[in-house]
């Protein structure tokens, strides 16, 4: 069977790549990448992707559902403070996951969530140490970054939402990835 991925972020560093990629695997039918920029030239020439130019805190679900992906990789964020907006930052970073991860509960069609969160979930603190490794069984810490506390927050709703709707799609399958760095 051919998936049809929904990648979240598909103009972004993360993105982009993952898209391009599974571009040129024979397993994928299609990828709807999604975003609130443009398409990147490093995804003209791919020949499976439908490009969205939408933010995940609009609505894009009944569009996307239309192609009924069977995955969902949310790479899309606002890196960067928006100066002075944070409630503009809060809206497309958390709002915008909630939507992913509703939508993902709401459609047994989706078997698979990959949240490209960061190891900033757990704190930039002083004390953390190069030998300290962070496992699921260390919180998530606050933190007065607020890209560190967004992450936090948004892995904290994906909990909860788990915890009240996976019986509606008990077959989804989730998988957060908490990178420290990409290059």
């Amino acid at each position: 069977m051919k998936n049809t991925i929904l990648v979240t972020g598909a103009s972004g560093y993360i993105g982009a790549m993952l898209v391009k990629r599974f571009d040129a695997l024979d397993s994928v039918e299609r990828i709807i990448a999604l975003d609130k920029e443009p398409m990147p030239e490093l995804l003209e020439e791919c020949e499976k992707v439908v490009f969205l130019q939408i933010n995940t805190a609009e609505k894009w679900q009944e569009q996307v559902a239309s192609y009924e992906p069977s995955i969902v990789i949310h790479a899309a964020w606002q890196i960067r403070e928006i100066y002075g907006d944070r409630e503009r930052s809060w809206k497309w970073n958390i709002d915008g996951s909630d939507a992913v991860f509703d939508f993902c509960f709401e459609h047994s069609f989706i078997k698979k969530l990959i949240f490209i969160s960061s190891i900033a979930s757990y704190g930039a603190f002083a004390s953390n140490t190069v030998d300290t490794f962070f496992t699921e069984e260390n919180p998530l810490r606050e933190s007065t970054s607020l890209y560190a506390e967004e992450k936090r927050i948004s892995e904290n709703h994906l909990h909860q939402k788990y915890e009240l709707y996976h019986h509606e799609n008990p077959q989804l399958s989730i998988r957060i990835l908490r990178p420290a760095s990409i290059t």
